[in-house]
Formats: C-alpha cells, structure tokens, sequence
C-alpha cells in the first residue's frame, strides 16, 4: 500500500512540474517579454520556441503560450484552417480570432480590435491585450522592461452590449448593434430610433431571402431626408441574421431604411453596410409578411 502512495505522488509530480499547462491552470500574474523566449506565469519561468514581437503599437504572443498562461488548457485551443480561424475556450468563454481580420466573437458577441492576428513562420500570434482582457486580464506596458504584464486576479467582465428590440404583432426581434466597428451607421441608426421614428412604419419588402422595412413611404422610395456615406468592415457578412442598410444603386444614399437576412446573400458583401445581427426572434423574422407593422423600435 506505501508502494502505491509513493508512485501516485509521483505521478502527480511529474504532471505538475513538467506539463506547463497544468501548471499555469490558476495564474494570477504573466509576464511576457519582447524578442524573449521565456516568460514567467506566477513567478515560475518557462519556454517558448518563439518570441512576442511589437506591431502597430501591440504586441503578439504565439497563440499556445498566451492562451496557456492564461488558463486556457490544452483541449481548449482548436485551429480551422479553413477559415483561418482560432478558437480558444475557458469555461463558458469562447474566443474566436480570424488571421488578418480587426474583429473577434467572445460568446458570439462581435468587437472590434484595431490590429489582427498574424501568421508568421508557421505560427498564429494573437494581440496579447485583446485576449487577455477578453478573458478577465488588466493589462499593462513596462517600457521600461519591455514587458507585458497581465494581472488574472479579477473576474471576467464583458462590455455592454448596443441593443435595440423591435416590436411585431407577431413578436419580438432583438438585435444587436457594432458601434464599435460601424459608428456612423449604428449612430444615424440609433438617433432614427431613439426619435421614434420607425414606430408605426411596416416591412415593405419581403422576399424568401430577406425583409426590409423603415420606408417612411410604405413602399422603399423614402427615408429621414438625409443619406450617409457607405460603411463596410472586413469579416461582417451578409449571413442568415444579419442587419444592414438597404440603399439605392448610390453607395452613399442609405437613410433609414434596413433589411435583416433570412438567407445568407455572399454577392452582398462589401456593397451594403452591415452593422448588426439578430441575437433573439429569428422565428419572427422569418414569419414577417409584406406590409408588417413595426409597432416600435426601442
């Protein structure tokens, strides 16, 4: 039986010292430093075979060791290739980074970052600041040092979410706004809601693949008497759920009037602002007839 015990401490010894990613599972403090292949997670120093690098003002960390130092485990990291995609899960969170887009999903929820991912000899590195605050990291710059540090001592806190929920005879359809990523659009959007101004309008336009309503008019020839320029974003796509502004064969003659996707529509891309999507009442969507009524918008 003392043989036993001995050899299961071992074991576990074994498996806290040199697995490093059960050893980083409860970090409070991490350390990365520029063009250095080590790093320190509460203290303890470990390897990398490769280094942070500064761009455009951020610094990147090969994507194993940061989500690793910050508790991500190892079953947690998953790379499409496809899409050029990681994904990194904690918990109940979920990071999704695309290489070269200046945008990521935490639970689904869009944000904006102003650099992107990069691959570079081979491997993913990911803006260690966006990350870390994603999952519940303070971050902060020593100059002096040239050193990242991460504080993980506090709970995961995600920003406010921009909503706007739409009233229908038939339902509810709630959406959720990209101020962040299309600020004139969801401004001009948000100042024509908080007017009041679609309350009482209808869906004009219905189709298999789309609604589209806010037509002052009640047959898509009208809007609030101003137009805004056209406002796209790389990696906001024209898929099922989707809001954007509907417009004329002008890029820049939007105003008012919107549509939400009930098909995915690909040949959309690039040409229409979208600056949403649906996050509850698809299923109301998706039973909207021509003439609907929009009992409000708030």
């Amino acid at each position: 039986m003392k043989q036993r015990y001995i050899l299961f401490i071992s074991i576990l010894a074994v498996m806290f010292f040199v697995n490093p990613a059960l050893s980083v599972a409860a970090a409070n403090q991490v350390e990365f430093t520029l063009g250095e292949s080590t790093y320190l997670v509460d203290g303890q120093t470990l390897q990398m075979d490769a280094v942070p690098f500064i761009d455009s003002g951020r610094t990147f960390v090969p994507v194993r060791y940061l989500a690793s130092a910050l508790g991500v485990p190892e079953s947690g990291i998953n790379w499409d290739e496809d899409k050029k995609m990681v994904s990194l899960s904690r918990g109940d969170l979920k990071i999704s980074l695309v290489i070269g887009v200046k945008a990521f999903l935490i639970n689904d929820r869009l944000l904006y970052m102003d650099v992107a991912p990069v691959l570079s000899k081979d491997r993913t590195y990911l803006p260690a600041r966006y990350v870390a605050e994603a999952l519940g990291g303070k971050v902060s710059w020593d100059e002096l040092t040239q050193k990242v540090l991460i504080d993980l001592s506090g709970e995961v806190q995600l920003p406010d979410m921009s909503k706007v929920t739409i009233e229908t005879s038939r339902g509810s359809i709630v959406l959720e706004l990209y101020p962040e990523l299309m600020p004139v659009t969801v401004a001009n959007f948000e100042k024509l809601v908080n007017a009041g101004f679609y309350n009482g309008l209808t869906f004009h336009r219905v189709e298999d693949w789309v609604i589209q309503g806010g037509c002052p008019n009640g047959n898509g020839t009208g809007g609030p008497g101003w137009h805004i320029p056209l406002e796209v974003k790389a990696g906001l796509k024209n898929l099922r759920g989707a809001v954007a502004m509907a417009r004329s064969s002008d890029p820049n003659s939007a105003g008012s009037q919107f549509y939400i996707l009930k098909q995915d529509a690909a040949w959309l891309d690039g040409k229409y602002a979208v600056f949403g999507k649906v996050l509850s009442g698809m299923e109301v969507v998706d039973q909207i007839v021509a003439g609907e009524k929009i009992i409000s918008v708030k």
